[in-house]
């Protein structure tokens, strides 16, 4: 439905948004300036979302200390999550073809994860996610490494 461009207009992979986010976390000059990087995580307008405020396509705020920056999207069928921690310079994608998939509940359970710390895999209405997170984080962990080795790789070169 063009009405909702560019929101329902975006086509994209986890692949493609992990090449994306390492740019934005690394600031990376052939995509835009340092000023702008930080531009676009500035708060601009306050939201009815709590804490959370927009900045220029992500909502920012500030959570235990930490700078989070996270855009959410969701049509018919899809739901989706990216969720970034600028100072960490960590990221987590989140895509599922499913209208009740709890997006947020699996980011937690998967910084709990990174972070080496005890965690509890959501409950859902349909009493069959857990399976699928826990696919789905192992899935991501074996993503993030990857894209480790190759910063790595392309480092040492």
């Amino acid at each position: 439905d063009i009405s909702y461009f560019p929101s329902e207009g975006l086509i994209s992979s986890v692949d493609e948004l992990s090449k994306w986010l390492l740019s934005t976390l690394n600031q990376d000059a052939k995509l835009l300036q340092k000023s702008a990087f930080k531009e676009m995580l500035t708060p601009l307008r306050k939201t009815n979302w709590g804490k959370i405020e927009m900045g220029l396509g992500w909502q920012v705020y500030t959570k235990n200390d930490i700078s989070v920056a996270q855009h959410a999207g969701s049509i018919t069928g899809y739901k989706s999550l990216l969720i970034t921690y600028p100072e960490t310079k960590r990221a987590i994608i989140i895509l599922a073809n499913a209208k009740n998939v709890p997006r947020w509940q699996i980011a937690k359970v998967i910084n709990h994860i990174l972070d080496d710390k005890p965690y509890e895999l959501p409950n859902s209405e349909q009493g069959k996610y857990k399976t699928y997170i826990l696919l789905s984080c192992f899935a991501l962990l074996l993503i993030v490494a990857s894209l480790i080795l190759k910063i790595t790789r392309r480092k040492s070169l």
